[in-house]
This record gives structure tokens, C-alpha cells and sequence, in this order.
């Protein structure tokens, strides 16, 4: 899946969220074994190693996105995750659209919105303008402060809003939501994050946190983790950010977050 998303971020330039999910999901149907099954949330900009102040921001995104794959990378590992059918948002590069066309491409993507058959494009379409005019009837819903550069807790309610309409209508068009959101590095410092997280309650689905589970009759040992990867966490939940426990582990594992 990972190559799926870095050619993607070729692909979707001239493309506009909706577009670019349709082509997504062509891919995955063209290649066998590819499927969109779990979606890994993780902040980039906003937490994790944005908690270093003396970082700069192409430093802060480039660790974070190497501490998601490298996450991602030892959960398949151990088989928490099948690396064909997980969605890891990192690896969609930068693309020359607003936030607001971001989430709508996530969302489209968690949800599951129908892409393919025939009447496929008419349904997409009937599905955008249903989507439009419940955004535009909203009086609390502002997408020109969704895209601003305003404090995160004065674009949340927005994203939110923004998230539930979207699950409003996604239900009505036969979504095939994905089955489960990870939550990866610092999720609640990234306002996107946050954001997946309320639709994946939405959606119903069932929303999993990193952990660390002991295995075996040894004590507690690093043995079992990338050095990097150790190293990586413990310096970040220094900082005070969420990821998990780096004390004792033997084993990363996904555990169910509460509702």
C-alpha cells in the first residue's frame, strides 16, 4: 500500500480530493492482495517531534513520518497489521490542495465511499453535490476558518462539523467504512488526527491505540524492538508526547481505545 500512496502523490496534482480517491481505490482493485482495511492516524506537524522546539518544520515532518513507518513497520512484524491492506496517511506527500481537500480525501478514504461499477462517476458526483449542500446549509460550519491559519482550537469545532455532515451523508451511499483507525504517533496534538477520530466513531469503526505487551518468560528486554525504533520513542515521550510505554515491552500490539 505504501507505493500505492507515494505514486499517488504524483498522480493527484492535477486531481481534486474526490478524483483522487477514486484513483486510489482503482489501484488497490488492480493489484491483488491490495486493500484498504486498517488506516493508521499519526500527527506530522503538530506533535511528536514538533515538541523539540529546536527542530525546524521539515525536521519535525520527516521524523515523524519515519516514527509512523517505523511503527507500522514493526506492527506488521509481528502481525498486527498486514502492510498490503493498511493505510498509513504519512505517505501521502504534499499535494497542492487546502486542509479542508485533505480530510475529504481521508475521509472519503476511511469511509469507503463506492468507487467503482458502473455508474460510479454519476454516483460520486450525486454524493459531492448531496455533500456541498449540507455543508453550505450549516450555520455554524465555516470552511474559510477550517482552512485558516487560526489556532487549532478555533478550526476544531469546524473539523468536527465538517467530519459529522461527512458521516451524515456517507451513510446514505452504501459506505464501506474501513474496519479499523490506529492511532500512531501524539494523535491527540494533531487537530486531523483528532478529527478521524471523532469519524471513526461516526462510522463505527473500531478505533486501536499502540501498546506494548510482554511475551514470553523473560523480563522486561529491548531484544525484541529496533534500537532506532527504542531510541526514536524514548526521546519523544521525554518531551511528553503519546506513543507508549518504552519501559517494558517485549512486543508492540494494538490494544481497543474506549469509547
Amino acid at each position: 500500500m505504501r507505493a500505492a500512496l507515494d505514486e499517488l502523490t504524483t498522480e493527484a496534482k492535477g486531481l481534486d480530493p474526490f478524483d483522487a480517491y477514486i484513483r486510489l481505490r482503482e489501484r488497490v482493485v488492480s493489484e491483488p492482495g491490495l486493500g484498504i482495511e486498517d488506516y493508521c492516524s499519526s500527527s506530522i506537524t503538530s506533535g511528536g517531534h514538533a515538541r523539540d522546539e529546536s527542530l525546524d518544520m521539515g525536521q519535525v515532518i520527516a521524523r515523524n513520518t519515519k516514527l509512523a513507518l517505523d511503527i507500522c513497520d514493526e506492527l506488521y512484524g509481528v502481525g498486527q497489521l498486514n502492510p498490503k491492506t493498511a493505510v498509513e496517511a504519512v505517505m501521502l506527500g504534499k499535494l497542492p490542495w487546502k486542509q479542508s481537500d485533505y480530510m475529504t480525501f481521508w475521509l472519503s478514504t476511511m469511509a469507503g465511499l463506492p468507487s467503482g461499477g458502473h455508474g460510479i462517476l454519476q454516483t460520486i458526483t450525486d454524493f459531492r453535490e448531496d455533500l456541498d449542500v449540507a455543508l453550505r446549509s450549516s450555520d455554524t460550519l465555516d470552511m474559510e476558518m477550517y482552512d485558516s491559519k487560526a489556532p487549532a482550537e478555533e478550526r476544531a469545532p469546524h473539523y468536527f462539523e465538517h467530519a459529522s455532515i461527512f458521516a451524515a451523508i456517507a451513510r446514505q451511499y452504501d459506505a464501506q467504512p474501513v474496519g479499523r483507525l490506529v492511532r500512531l504517533v501524539d494523535p491527540d496534538m494533531s487537530l486531523g488526527a483528532q478529527t478521524e477520530n471523532v469519524f471513526a466513531r461516526l462510522m463505527g469503526t473500531n478505533v486501536f491505540k499502540v501498546g506494548i505487551a510482554e511475551i514470553g518468560e523473560a523480563g522486561p528486554s529491548e531484544a525484541n524492538m529496533p534500537r532506532q525504533l527504542v531510541a526514536d520513542t524514548q526521546r519523544l515521550i521525554r518531551f511528553g508526547a503519546t506513543i507508549f510505554d518504552t519501559l517494558k515491552r517485549q512486543q508492540l500490539v494494538l490494544v481497543p481505545q474506549p469509547a
